[in-house]
């Protein structure tokens, strides 16, 4: 994927997560007046997407490439599986969530 595609985008049915394997990119989210909030900026190793477990929830910002960018695409039906089967990863994975919220009201 080249520099600047969309990813994702806001309220869109979060039906995959994405691990990054090569490039780098940023979330963020846009005001009523159209300004830009970058959430966060993502390397090689991240996973993104991961915003609930339930079935129809929606992306809560939108993720864009900032340079040539590969990522493997996770269905959410095949996510919660390996979560279910590891649950080292799904302890991680909470730990980060609960990080993200924390950073969001802060």
């Amino acid at each position: 994927m080249d520099k600047n595609n969309e990813i994702y985008r806001v309220n869109s049915i979060a039906n995959f997560n994405f691990l990054i394997k090569k490039g780098s990119v940023k979330t963020l989210i846009v005001d009523e007046y159209g300004k830009e909030f970058i959430t966060s900026v993502a390397r090689k190793g991240s996973l993104l997407g991961v915003y609930s477990f339930q079935t129809n929830s929606k992306y809560i910002e939108s993720a864009f490439s900032l340079e040539p960018t590969k990522l493997i695409r996770i269905s959410r039906t095949t996510f919660n599986q390996i979560l279910k089967e590891n649950q080292v990863l799904l302890q991680e994975i909470a730990q980060l969530l609960f990080k993200n919220v924390i950073a969001l009201k802060n």
